[in-house]
């Protein structure tokens, strides 16, 4: 009994993960949360925990869904001040929690990881000081307080909310990373920034890009997209662009939009396929109806995430075009990774790093600038409609490099090997 005990300590490991979104049963979590900390993480002999606030729940809960344990804190964010309240309880109740566990796996192999959550980063590293042999992880996917600074310069947040990411998400939670075992940010451009103006050594720092879930977003048989295609209202014919996303200001969806007019003026089986909703809707609505193309762009609105994929099985061509913000300069597009693992082709500006190294490595897609958008974007999709062969070769081509380079499952495989190093670290001391 003892030697099993021993063995099993060996290879099993409890990873708490301190999630910032909220839980719901529609939208549990981010992709690469689902893919990695959900999916496969738990088939390489991890036992997750997601600790996380929730609109679905009137007092803490315990519950199993799927592959991982949930502990579902209260969250009301209908008013500024519920949602601060919210925060501060869930702060308290996760520690309070955590620190229960932690004391009962003391003699076990354990992680405790935050991802972009404050509170998470707080209740970490007091957490650490109880514990002082659990490593502490911290997941950091976007840079938040750049992109609300950016909406309030726009008037698109108010002032109260600006000075509460400033102080907790720039004062703050700069200041504390330092304090963290392992930094897992979304980007090599992250790693840097991180390491030149917040002085992280590189070497605590292991860049963890986004990716796509093979089983999920896939090349469809001619079958099942003639079927697809079918059930959602197209034609064999059509050439379908997708945008799948937040249809807002921030993200300038109205910008590429009228830049398609042209040519999907011109030709009679081009659709715009957006999938989302946001605070551009009405505009690109009236942008169409203007232009005689209202027919030619459908807009879902919200979706449930077991139906996004289909309209991926249906495209020919994916667009990834976000502004070239301060806060995009460093990001990991999701999307762009979906596209190529159904064999989309994808159009993409370079501004992103991330963008142009994927498709420069990959031949998966066609690279245009920002500032080119409103005049060469209609020409490109123009050339990509009238030439199928070369759509199926950079397809092709973007669904091996991504297979072989950018799935959740490859994802995994390497953040066990972190894990486990970082385990063995925390050992030796």
């Amino acid at each position: 009994m003892i030697i099993v005990a021993k063995q099993s300590n060996l290879n099993s490991v409890t990873l708490y993960l301190i999630k910032q979104k909220p839980f719901t049963e529609d939208f549990p979590a981010w992709p690469e949360t689902m893919g990695v900390y959900n999916k496969y993480l738990p088939r390489l002999g991890y036992n997750i925990w997601w600790i996380a606030p929730s609109p679905e729940v009137q007092e803490p809960t315990i519950k199993k869904w799927e592959n991982v344990n949930l502990y579902l804190i209260p969250f009301n964010a209908s008013s500024l001040i519920l949602e601060l309240i919210s925060l501060i309880r869930f702060a308290i109740e996760s520690f309070k929690f955590l620190s229960q566990q932690l004391k009962q796996k003391k003699n076990e192999k354990v992680i405790l990881q935050v991802r972009d959550t404050i509170e998470g980063v707080i209740v970490a590293i007091l957490l650490k000081k109880k514990y002082p042999t659990v490593p502490i992880v911290l997941n950091y996917s976007f840079l938040f307080y750049e992109g609300v600074a950016d909406a309030f310069r726009e008037k698109r947040v108010g002032i109260l909310r600006f000075l509460y990411w400033w102080f907790f998400y720039k004062i703050l939670l700069y200041r504390l990373m330092r304090h963290f075992d392992l930094i897992l940010p979304i980007s090599r451009e992250m790693k840097i920034k991180f390491a030149r103006e917040l002085g992280i050594s590189e070497d605590k720092q292991i860049p963890l890009p986004l990716g796509f879930d093979p089983d999920v977003f896939y090349p469809p048989s001619k079958e099942e997209r003639k079927n697809l295609r079918k059930l959602l209202g197209f034609d064999e014919n059509d050439v379908i662009i997708l945008y799948p996303g937040s249809i807002s200001r921030s993200r300038r969806v109205s910008r590429f939009v009228k830049a398609l007019t042209p040519v999907l003026k011109k030709y009679k089986n081009l659709k715009l396929v957006l999938v989302g909703r946001g605070d551009e809707v009405e505009e690109i609505k009236k942008h169409a109806e203007e232009n005689n193309i209202a027919s030619k762009i459908i807009i879902t609105g919200w979706l449930h995430r077991d139906d996004v994929p289909k309209y991926y099985k249906i495209s020919d061509i994916g667009i990834s075009l976000p502004q070239p913000a301060p806060q995009n300069l460093v990001m990991s597009p999701c999307k762009l990774f979906e596209y190529l693992g159904t064999e989309l082709t994808v159009i993409a500006n370079p501004e992103i790093p991330e963008q142009k190294r994927v498709i420069s490595g990959s031949k998966g897609g066609i690279l245009i600038e920002w500032k080119s958008i409103p005049t060469s974007l209609s020409g490109i999709v123009e050339h990509l409609m009238l030439s199928p062969k070369d759509r199926k070769k950079m397809g092709f081509l973007g669904h091996k490099h991504v297979l072989r380079n950018r799935s959740f499952r490859k994802h995994s495989e390497r953040v066990n090997r972190i894990y486990r190093q970082l385990l063995e670290k925390g050992e030796d001391m």
